[in-house]
């Protein structure tokens, strides 16, 4: 076919496209919408209410046929664009309007301070949403012309690439946040069957729920990617768990080397700072008594003393079931022989931060439980 023919047609299916395009009037409609007063709507939830009625548009199966039809036309006269970007459709191409619109509810980011934001991808895909959509604009709202057809073309290129690279960096924040709170879950599941505080029959009906939220997990990521082998959250168990052991044995032989040069004024304002941590009002009058114990690092009686003190504000913070323990910890302390200085000290600050720790797991668990929508303090 002639060269000069081939150019016709072309040109002719280009002003075909616009025509198609310039069809949809409700692509100015909603441009207004989501333009007027930009950089002065602030308020979230007025914008939650605008941002529904847009999607609501943006969902119409008619609108989203018609669009569909437009993009397949587009690429029978651009094929080519398949081999520069994955091919985009309707849905893909409409949301470029409410990632423009709508960074706050879409991308948790505020349209003010969108030059601010560290994340690229944040940032690309709302610039080039937008880039479309003012191309788009632009290309429908003027007599047909060749240059605002090339930008338009070129955004629309752009923007499916952007588009394809949030969504998948979205899916791998998605699967990240998923198996961590599928670790904690997990990992809280382990501490409550192997905890005092609960009856046989509360761990039974916590645990079962438990489970059954991490299924609901597994479920989850599945969905998210088809293809994610369920063996990765053992991965990432074991990976974690060393982790966290690493930086408690580094934390403890530390404290053990300051505890050998006479160093303990720091590790007595970690127990101070850990018990206020709590935020626990009837027991700081007993705290505040702890900075009393500084700089008596050779007097046995005074780390006694100071080890009491610390018993009572951690019975204070303790279910019932663990009070009895603590104070047969605490007479093993006390009565125990002690070669040297520092294997007392050693022996009150494992057992301080040990029940510190179990108090925290504790109140944490009550929260992960709480969130899970189990009430650890009512009997079934």
């Amino acid at each position: 076919m002639d060269k000069s023919i081939i150019i016709l047609q072309k040109n002719f299916k280009k002003k075909l496209l616009y025509k198609k395009i310039k069809e949809i009037d409700i692509f100015n409609k909603i441009f207004l919408i989501i333009t007027e007063n930009y950089d002065k709507k602030q308020n979230i939830e007025e914008l939650e209410i605008e941002f529904d009625e847009i999607t609501k548009l943006l969902r119409d199966n008619l609108l989203i046929k018609k669009v569909q039809n437009i993009i397949n036309y587009y690429y029978k006269i651009y094929p080519e664009d398949i081999l520069v970007a994955k091919k985009i459709n309707a849905r893909e191409l409409l949301s470029s309007f409410i990632m423009y619109g709508y960074p706050e509810i879409l991308l948790d980011v505020n349209r003010i301070n969108i030059n601010d934001i560290i994340d690229t991808n944040i940032y690309e895909i709302y610039y080039f949403s937008k880039l479309l959509v003012i191309n788009l604009i632009d290309f429908i709202n003027s007599d047909y012309n060749n240059d605002k057809l090339r930008k338009f073309v070129k955004s629309i290129n752009i923007y499916s690439n952007t588009f394809n690279i949030f969504i998948y960096q979205d899916k791998i924040k998605q699967i990240n946040k998923v198996t961590h709170e599928h670790y904690q879950i997990n990992k809280t599941l382990k501490e409550i069957k192997n905890s005092n505080s609960y009856s046989i029959e509360d761990k039974e009906i916590i645990c079962e729920k438990m489970e059954r939220t991490l299924n609901n997990l597994k479920e989850m990521l599945i969905i998210i990617c088809p293809k994610y082998n369920l063996n990765n959250l053992l991965f990432y168990e074991e990976i974690l768990e060393k982790f966290e052991n690493t930086l408690y044995q580094t934390y403890w032989k530390k404290f053990k080397d300051e505890i050998n040069q006479e160093k303990i004024n720091n590790q007595i304002d970690i127990i101070y700072y850990s018990f206020k941590s709590f935020g626990v009002k009837k027991i700081n009058n007993k705290i505040e008594v702890i900075f009393d114990y500084k700089d008596n690092y050779n007097d046995f009686e005074k780390w006694i003393e100071f080890c009491g003190i610390c018993k009572d504000i951690i019975l204070e913070l303790q279910t019932l079931s663990r009070k009895e323990y603590t104070l047969i910890l605490f007479h093993n302390i006390k009565y125990d022989y002690y070669e040297k200085i520092e294997d007392l000290i050693i022996k009150i600050f494992e057992f301080i931060m040990k029940e510190n720790e179990i108090i925290f797991k504790d109140i944490y668990n009550t929260k992960v439980m709480i969130n899970l929508g189990i009430n650890p303090f009512v009997k079934k």
